[in-house]
């Protein structure tokens, strides 16, 4: 599934793959996202979303995998 503005939405939880609390959606754009964390802001592209579950974003990322979005 592809995903963008429309499922992802500002004040969502970004979590990893195990469900870890990455931050928090703080804007969206057309081809990205903006995530708020503890050290700043990062942005991703919504090719980076796996899942979502409720209002939590489900990033590409975790212990489960090798590769380092975040």
């Amino acid at each position: 599934m592809t995903f963008g503005p429309l499922q992802v939405s500002v004040g969502m939880t970004v979590v990893d793959t195990a469900g870890a609390v990455i931050g928090s959606v703080a804007e969206t754009g057309t081809e990205d996202f903006v995530i708020q964390r503890a050290k700043g802001k990062a942005t991703l592209s919504y090719g980076a979303v796996r899942a979502l579950l409720g209002n939590q974003v489900v990033l590409d990322t975790g212990p489960d995998l090798d590769r380092d979005v975040v």
